[in-house]
Order: C-alpha cells, then sequence, then structure tokens
C-alpha cells in the first residue's frame, strides 16, 4: 500500500464515526501497511455467491470514491449494491413474466417496487455499517492480479441489469411482441 493510499486510509478512519476508537489503536502501529489493519479480525464474509459479489462491488466502488476523495463513499457503494441487488429483482421478474409463470402487468398501477428498495436498503445499510471495514480490509490484503477485469466486471454486470428490462418493454411496446 502506497503512501497515497494510505493517507486515505487515514482521512476516512478519522472522518469516519464508526470508526473513532479504532484511530487510536491504528496510528500507534509502526509496521508496514498491511499489518496496520491487523486489529480487525478477518472471518468469511458470505457465504453465497451473491453476497460475496455485492461485497466486491460495494469494496470496489467504495475505494473508487475514495481515491476521488469523495466524502459519501460509503453511501454511494451502499446505493450502488442496493440498484444492483434491486435490477436483479426486477430482472427475474421480467424473466419470470416473460415465461408467463407472474403476470405482465401489475393490477392497479400500484409501486411494488419502492418498498423492495427501501427494504434492501435497510437491510444493506445494516450489514454495511457493522461490517464495511472488515469488508475492505478483507479486500485489501488479498493480491488480485485481475483486479483491472474484476472492476470492470462489476460496471458491465450493472449495465447487462439495466438493460435486460429495457429490452424486454422494448421488445413488448415497439416491436409488438407477445413476450
Amino acid at each position: 500500500m502506497d503512501l497515497r493510499r494510505q493517507t486515505i486510509w487515514t482521512s476516512y478512519l478519522v472522518a469516519s464515526p464508526l470508526c473513532q476508537d479504532l484511530v487510536g489503536r491504528y496510528q500507534d502501529r509502526t509496521s508496514s501497511s498491511i499489518q496496520a489493519f491487523n486489529f480487525i479480525p478477518v472471518k468469511p464474509l458470505g457465504s453465497t455467491l451473491m453476497i460475496r459479489f455485492c461485497d466486491y462491488a460495494f469494496y470496489r466502488v467504495f475505494q473508487f470514491y475514495v481515491r476521488w476523495r469523495d466524502d459519501q463513499a460509503y453511501n454511494l457503494s451502499v446505493a450502488y449494491v442496493v440498484l444492483l441487488q434491486g435490477f436483479f429483482i426486477l430482472n427475474i421478474y421480467g424473466l419470470l413474466s416473460v415465461m408467463k409463470i407472474m403476470p405482465r402487468h401489475i393490477p392497479n398501477n400500484r409501486i411494488y417496487a419502492l418498498p423492495i428498495f427501501v427494504l434492501l436498503w435497510y437491510v444493506n445499510n445494516k450489514r454495511y455499517t457493522t461490517k464495511h471495514i472488515e469488508i475492505i480490509k478483507h479486500y485489501d490484503s488479498i493480491p488480485d492480479p485481475h483486479r483491472k477485469r474484476n472492476g470492470y466486471l462489476v460496471l458491465v454486470v450493472m449495465i447487462i441489469e439495466m438493460l435486460i428490462p429495457m429490452v424486454i418493454g422494448y421488445m413488448r411496446h415497439n416491436l409488438g411482441y407477445d413476450i
């Protein structure tokens, strides 16, 4: 970890209200930067592939905004994960409606997506409030030779998840397919 990245970490730890008690222990360490974060134990983060992917997406988005010195890196990372999971649920519903398992139109034009997104925000905010430092430390300690490719993968997955409902809607409404 270079000096610039270590400085960003220090400024994040000082600015974060969740980490005020950890700042003293961090600044007392004089060993290498990787060993300086050993006061947070590494536990298995997630057991399913989706949870691990969302944790990695949170980590990559968080690191992107920390690199650009944004004050809202945590909130934007949680919002990205909520959108990722919300579009995943929307895609499952869209594909089930294409296969005629779910109804194609929602009756009474009610908005059912809003409570789902609020629930996702609540669950993810609760999860990452307690585990975000652990997740960041875990992914920082792993040497990743495919870091750039995985970063593009996180972005491409979000774009594909946003395009699937658009393509289904375009095929239904503009091309006249009965799917």
